[in-house]
């Protein structure tokens, strides 16, 4: 059996590592059309952060990793079209290349902003694959930009608008909507807003790009629709992804609403001979218990490492779906969110309860306990918990506690079933009653105060 994929990121590297541990006799070749395939694009802020030093470091594995376990490679190569009679490929190579299972791993690609990619100019980068990474770092230890822009508050926004500032490069973040991070309640927001201006970071909301224009030193000049002008050496426009499911399209897969890869839980396609992971495709979510578009490494590594057992002619293992599960760091602090936000709970026709708490991170007469704030949503005609987001310094643990929140979420827990977890206690690492629990009780006392006095 011939096994092809295409593209050589998380969920293609998952299936491709799946496959030669299960069926070590198959012929497995990754197509892509990067340079440097299983490269952590996630750690690119880091990278810029300086806080890692060698681009190499990204390298999960290596071409040469990968070749020494049986993984053939085709670099620096575009899949053009499939052909799904005769099942095979045609590549930008000129080869055509057979296959008995294809797996499309083929991501995203980022919204382009006209205004700026119309300037041409060498001074305007986007995020998203690991040749960006490498033309941004290499510009920045080259021309060591003074002042940078960054477009798009999201998690790239905000990660890059740290990373500057972390290298006193002076930087404006500006965002269309009107609080940055729009994953947040607008509680959370403001705390990652106001751990970013603490270091410098200019920020302006419901704000974007009119105009812009580059200079004869090649520093881009724009005006902001609030009117105000800045001249900055460096842009950096995150304003979000899409599906890269152009291929799937051309050959006639069907696709959803979004334009993303329609799949089924074993991530087969509309063509069972063609499977398909990670940031391409709808992914079905646990809580809304339908598909929808959110793309995420950690989804990505899990649908691809399906793709290939069912590749591998193993059905025993369902994608059983996303809870939108999230963490962020912004210098010495950590947002963590898992499930719903307020106003998607309330388009989703739950009634829900939002309530916020603070709690020491662990026993207060212990040296160093910190502030954890920490907010749990649940619908108060079922008692269901909807969603958790939690903000805290990097030693409160806040990344793992939102794991706990996530396993409640994904058994469809009650909030009042949170309360009697049995969670570890140890004065410097926690209290009796996690910060969660707290919450959770929290919950239910204001949920029957509404109750009573409805009354």
């Amino acid at each position: 059996m011939k096994v092809v994929i295409v593209g050589g990121s998380d969920a293609g590297v998952s299936a491709a590592l799946r496959i030669r541990e299960l069926q070590p006799n198959f012929e497995v070749l990754i197509i892509t059309k990067d340079s440097y395939p299983n490269f952590s694009v996630c750690g690119l802020p880091y990278l810029h952060s300086g806080e890692i030093g060698d681009f190499r470091s990204l390298f999960h594995r290596t071409p040469q990793d990968l070749e020494a376990i049986g993984i053939k490679l085709k670099l620096d190569t575009e899949v053009l079209a499939i052909d799904r009679t005769n099942k095979v490929l045609a590549t930008s190579s000129a080869e055509h290349i057979p296959y008995d299972t294809l797996i499309l791993g083929t991501g995203v690609l980022p919204r382009r902003l006209a205004v700026l990619d119309d300037l041409h100019s060498p001074s305007v980068f986007y995020l998203h694959s690991p040749g960006d990474g490498e033309a941004l770092e290499s510009f920045i230890r080259t021309k060591q930009p003074r002042s940078a822009l960054v477009i798009g508050a999201g998690y790239i926004g905000v990660e890059m608008a740290e990373a500057f500032a972390t290298r006193a490069i002076k930087t404006c973040l500006i965002e269309q909507n009107n609080q940055i991070f729009p994953s947040a309640e607008a509680e959370f927001a403001t705390r990652i807003q106001d751990a970013l201006t603490l270091k410098g970071v200019s920020i302006h909301t419901s704000c974007g790009v009119e105009k812009a224009s580059q200079t004869v030193d090649n520093k881009v000049r724009v005006t902001l629709t609030n009117e105000e002008s800045l001249e900055v050496d460096l842009v950096v426009i995150a304003i979000g992804v899409q599906p890269n499911s152009k291929l799937a399209k051309a050959t006639g897969i069907e696709l959803s609403a979004q334009g993303a890869i329609v799949v089924d839980s074993y991530m087969r396609t509309s063509d069972h001979s063609i499977l398909a992971a990670g940031d391409a495709v709808h992914t079905f979510h646990r809580i809304l218990e339908r598909f929808t578009y959110l793309p995420l490494g950690s989804t990505a590594h899990k649908q691809g490492a399906i793709a290939g057992e069912v590749a591998s002619l193993h059905l025993t293992h369902q994608f059983k779906g996303s809870l939108g599960t999230q963490v962020l760091k912004v210098f010495e602090n950590v947002f963590a969110t898992t499930g719903l936000k307020r106003g998607q709970s309330r388009q989703e026709g739950y009634d829900p309860l939002f309530i916020e708490i603070e709690a020491d991170d662990h026993k207060a007469y212990y040296p160093g306990a910190n502030k954890i704030y920490l907010s749990i949503l649940g619908d108060k005609i079922t008692g269901r918990l909807l969603g958790v987001q939690m903000y805290g310094k990097v030693a409160t643990a806040v990344q793992k506690r939102i794991d706990v929140a996530a396993v409640a979420l994904y058994s469809r827990m009650t909030v009042a079933e949170m309360v009697d977890l049995d969670l570890s206690y140890n004065p410097p690492l926690g209290s009796p009653w996690d910060p969660l629990q707290v919450a959770a009780a929290e919950w239910i006392r204001r949920s029957q105060v509404q109750r009573e006095s409805s009354i």
